[in-house]
This record gives structure tokens, C-alpha cells and sequence, in this order.
């Protein structure tokens, strides 16, 4: 939902301040893209379709698919002027290998150079990228681009770390708290009860098929299943949320759980189901507190004005918190303790009206950055 939010926001303003461009988007998915947003799709990775042609290509280990695939990158990159990344933790590699992500952006910035079009990394994450192979594509993809943000200084510091020039480039905010806010969902009240969204995230480390992500993911469902437990024993109301298909897993495990440790609950412990980061900010605006995991869920609590606890799984969850003043409140998804939690919660119910108060300062703050962002790459355009 992150992801789909940061391209979202960058269309949005792609087609208010440049009326007579004509936009594609990159995807792996062209046509839910097309049917969603209404605009033209080009595939981010060409495949054989015929099973024949498949079964044969991987035979020939996948040497003439990829060469195919480079051909239609470099036709395709034709129709460019400008290629833009809009936000996401770009240059990381998470839950990737380097023939997977990390390949396919330097595919598609080198075609872009080939074709003369400017490249844009705007306001992107950075970091880490553990593997030495993945590290080197990505550095050699955003080497090509004429201009680069990042969405806060440990992703600018982490490329310095790494070699990376980052003389020319800047910081500003995550992209997708431009996003307009919807009001609050209506949700049943109860009397006196506050009411607790917890994000969660079907984590097994950070490359989920290496030793040990099993042990990860069964700990964190353990842990995050006793925390709820305890919110419902102690008067709040749950609302679970996700913010990727793959979370529903985790959701439905959860449920199952509860289901057998407190059954009857009713209204009181409630999965939503969004399909968009505004679903999602919309939800969040109902909720007393947040407790999330994935990146963009906290963006998303935070956008809403919503006391938040991180339990994230990456330094930018930190980072992004202590911006908002809220340092104290981030855990670790791997060793997140309960008890410390139960104790955060309890601190924030007595003291959620001033740390509203002081998040909807700070997000004035991070809207007048982003418009200056945006000044800047409309002159970039019109130059």
C-alpha cells in the first residue's frame, strides 16, 4: 500500500502541474494499474507466455528471456523524457535478490540514459543493501539520475557509507504525507473504551528465506497475539490492520488465536480490511493509539494525528519517529518486549491530547517541505 501511495501521490501531481504530458507507469501488475488509475501501463519485466517458450527458456537459463527483456526495456524506454521514482525504500534490499529488484531498476535507469530522458529519485529510502552484488546495482542506478532526495538523512548518510557521491543530492519528507487526510471512519462507540490499532506484518526477517525466518515470524505472532490479549483483558478495543496482501496471512492466525483464548468478542476485536493507504489513514483516524509495524503504517498513524508506538523492523521507523518526538515509543520486530509495551500504552492514554497536538505541528512542518519540493521540480520541468 506504501508503494501504491507514493505513485499515487506523484501521478496526482504529475497531472495537475503538467496537463498535456502523457504518463505510463512502470508495474508488475499493468492492468490492476490501469483499471485503477486510468493511465497508460508498460510491464516492468517481459516474460514468455507461452509454456513452451518458458519451459525452454529456463532450460537455456533464462539467457534468451532476459535478452528479450532488455530489448523491449530499451523500445520502451523510447517514449521517455523524464523516469521518476517517486518514494518507497528504493535503494534497499529487502526481501530481493540482485537478479530481482536491484537488476531491474538499473535495467530500466540505463535504458532511460540510452533514450536521453532525465531520471528523478524523489524523496526515496535508502538502506541498507546487504548484499555486495544488489549494492553495486543500485549504486550504479542512481549515479544516472540528474536529480535525488531522500525521505530522511540516514538514507542520504547510508549511500555516502557506501562510496556514493551525495554532493548534489537533499532530504525531504516522505512523499505520501502530501496525501490528502479523509475523515475518520465510523466505527461503533463504546462507552469509556479506547480504542487500539495494531498494523501488523507477516515478518521473517529480512530476507525471508534465510535460516531461522520461521523462529522470527512464529515469536512475533506469539508476542503481538499476547499484547492484544492483554489490550481486550484491560477494557480497549482492538481494530488489526495490514498494509499488504501478504499480511492477511498473519491477520487470519491472529484471529484464529484470539478466537480460542477470548471467544465472544464481538465488535470489541475487529481485522479491517482497507485496499489503499487512504482506506488505511481513513481507519486510523477512528483509532485512540496506534501500534504498528510496516513503515507506511506508521506514516499512515502519524498523517492521521495518532499517537504511535513502531514496532518496525528497520532504522527508518526510528528515524521517522524521533521526528515526530515520539523516539521513545520504537521497539524492534525481532525482540520487541511486551511488558514494555503494556506500559507505553498505558503512558500515552494519559497523555494522548498533547502528543496529537504536537504530531499535527510537525506534519505542517513536513507539508511546507514538500512544497518546496515540488516548486522545485515544477521549474525542473518547465526548464
Amino acid at each position: 500500500m506504501g508503494n501504491d501511495a507514493s505513485m499515487e501521490t506523484m501521478l496526482r501531481f504529475l497531472r495537475e502541474q503538467s496537463r498535456d504530458c502523457s504518463v505510463h507507469c512502470l508495474s508488475v501488475d499493468p492492468e490492476a494499474i490501469r483499471r485503477t488509475y486510468g493511465v497508460d501501463t508498460i510491464r516492468l519485466n517481459s516474460r514468455f507466455r507461452s509454456r513452451l517458450l518458458f519451459r525452454l527458456d529456463k532450460t537455456l537459463f533464462r539467457i534468451p528471456g532476459g535478452l528479450l527483456d532488455l530489448a523491449r526495456t530499451i523500445h520502451s524506454a523510447h517514449k521517455f523524457d523524464l523516469l521518476v521514482a517517486p518514494g518507497t525504500g528504493l535503494l534497499d534490499d529487502f526481501g530481493t535478490g540482485p537478479f530481482s529488484w536491484p537488476y531491474t531498476l538499473l535495467k530500466w535507469c540505463v535504458a532511460a540514459r540510452l533514450s536521453g530522458a532525465q531520471i528523478w529519485l524523489v524523496s526515496i529510502g535508502a538502506g541498507p543493501i546487504r548484499n555486495p552484488l544488489s549494492r553495486w546495482m543500485m549504486k550504479k542506478a542512481a549515479r544516472l539520475a540528474r536529480y535525488r532526495s531522500y525521505r530522511d538523512r540516514i538514507s542520504l548518510e547510508f549511500m555516502r557509507s557506501i562510496g556514493f557521491d551525495t554532493g548534489k543530492d537533499t532530504v525531504f519528507p516522505d512523499i505520501v504525507f502530501k496525501m490528502e487526510t479523509p475523515p475518520a471512519a465510523r466505527i461503533p462507540s463504546r462507552d469509556k473504551e479506547m480504542i487500539v490499532g495494531v498494523g501488523v506484518m507477516g515478518y521473517k526477517g529480512w530476507h525471508a528465506w534465510e535460516a531461522g525466518g520461521a523462529e522470527i515470524y512464529a515469536s512475533y505472532l506469539s508476542r503481538i497475539t499476547s499484547f492484544i490479549v492483554w489490550l481486550l483483558d484491560s477494557s480497549y478495543s482492538v481494530r488489526i490492520f495490514t498494509g499488504a496482501r501478504s499480511d492477511g496471512e498473519t491477520v487470519e492466525e491472529i484471529v484464529s488465536r484470539l478466537a480460542t483464548m477470548r471467544p465472544g468478542l464481538g465488535e470489541r476485536c475487529v481485522a479491517v480490511e482497507t485496499s489503499s493507504l487512504s482506506e488505511l489513514v481513513e481507519q486510523m483516524s477512528a483509532v485512540d493509539i496506534t501500534v504498528a509495524t510496516r513503515f507506511h503504517n506508521v506514516i499512515c498513524s502519524l498523517k492521521a494525528g495518532k499517537p504511535t508506538i513502531s514496532v518496525g523492523y528497520a532504522r527508518k521507523n526510528d528515524v521517522l519517529m524521533a521526528q515526530f518526538g515520539l523516539g521513545e515509543y520504537c521497539h524492534h520486530v525481532e525482540g520487541f518486549d511486551v511488558e514494555r509495551l503494556k506500559l507505553q500504552i498505558t503512558d500515552i492514554s494519559e497523555n494522548r491530547e498533547e502528543i496529537s497536538a504536537s504530531i499535527r505541528g510537525k506534519l505542517d512542518v513536513l507539508k511546507a517541505e514538500l512544497e518546496r519540493q515540488d516548486r522545485y521540480l515544477l521549474a525542473e520541468m518547465l526548464g
